[in-house]
């Protein structure tokens, strides 16, 4: 879409450039946010989840020999 609307339009081919860039580095921070949003649901998942079953408390395990 970016790229028809950069076409259609009259612009020189560094102006062009420049937007291409701009919106290159905007979609990798876009990604990095993205990435780092996941880190943070995944840290804070297995947060939880540790919180549940806390591994220290083995009171409630048994093993058979």
């Amino acid at each position: 879409m970016l790229l028809t609307h950069l076409l259609n339009s009259n612009m020189s081919s560094k102006n062009i450039d420049v937007k291409l860039n701009h919106s290159i580095f905007v979609l990798g921070k876009s990604f990095e946010a993205v990435k780092f949003t996941k880190q943070v649901g995944h840290a804070k998942t297995e947060m939880h989840a540790n919180e549940l079953f806390n591994v220290s408390d083995k009171s409630h395990l048994s093993f058979r020999s």
